[in-house]
Parts: structure tokens; sequence; C-alpha cells
């Protein structure tokens, strides 16, 4: 049995260098490398910087689409956020959209949100034109005892800045 799995992972394996051998170099193709990077300000996070990388692939031509699978995180002066999404950028001025499912956790001074708490929620981010934009989205505080305030519970958060 041991060794009709080992031949079955042989055989996937060659399979698979044979179609990147035979692949076209201009052929649009999926690869690990940072797709995001940026400095914004915004609830509840206040000043942030932020990073991700995940599946990356590259359109071919000035007005052809990249798109990201990707993981990031976002650290600011009022929390932290980590996020997993999906992100089209499209032609030469830098423009795109990407959609997120965030976690968000709360430090002692955040904008707009309870402090030391943690939210879930998503995201939508916009970046118009050479990598300026921002970000709008929609998050719930997780574990609230009974009868806790509902102050706060439901965030929407916010941002605006630059990222590439």
């Amino acid at each position: 049995m041991l060794l009709l799995f080992v031949a079955s992972l042989t055989l996937r394996a060659q399979v698979v260098s044979s179609a990147i051998e035979h692949s076209t170099p201009d052929a649009p193709r999926w690869q690990w490398d940072r797709c995001l990077a940026g400095i914004t300000y915004g609830g509840p996070q206040k000043l942030a910087v932020s990073w991700g990388g995940g599946l990356v692939r590259e359109g071919l031509g000035v007005h052809s689409s990249d798109y990201c699978t990707f993981g990031a995180v976002k650290m600011g002066f009022g929390g932290a956020r980590g996020a997993i999404g999906i992100g089209q950028s499209k032609g030469p001025l830098g423009s795109g959209i990407a959609l997120s499912a965030d976690v968000l956790r709360t430090f002692a001074a955040p904008l707009g949100a309870s402090a030391k708490r943690t939210y879930a929620g998503v995201a939508v981010h916009l970046w118009p034109v050479l990598g300026f934009g921002g970000e709008i989205g929609y998050f719930v505080r997780l574990g609230d005892a009974n009868g806790a305030p509902r102050a706060q519970k439901h965030v929407v958060t916010w941002s605006a800045g630059f990222g590439f």
C-alpha cells in the first residue's frame, strides 16, 4: 500500500513538473509574492501600517488585471488586524478592489470601538488611482457576556491612505 502511495506521488510530481516545463513564459501563472503594503489612518486602528502576501497572478500587458489571494496584517496605535481575502488591480494607473474577512483586536485607546476587545467582520478596499484609496468595513464584537453593554458592539471601520 505504501509503495502504491509513493508511486502515485512520484507520478503526480512528474506531471506537474512536465506542465511547468511546457508552459509558455508569457502565460500568466500563480506564484507566491507580496501583493500589498501600505500606511493608513482610520478607525479604530488610527495610524497603521499593513503588509500582505499570498498567491499572485500577474496579467500580461498594460490593460490586464493582476489578482491576489492574500493573508494580511495591519498594525496600528488603536489595534491589530489579520485578514484573508482576494483582490484585483487593473490598468496602468494602479487602481483596484479587494474584499477581505478580518479579525480585529483593539488596544487601550481605539478610535470609535471598545478597548481591549476582539471583533470579526468584512471589509471592502478600494484604490482608484496610484495606490491612493481606502477601505470600509463592518465588524461585530465577539465574546460578550449576558447583559454586556450594547454600545460599540457593531462597528463600522474606515481608513484612507497609500498602498502598493
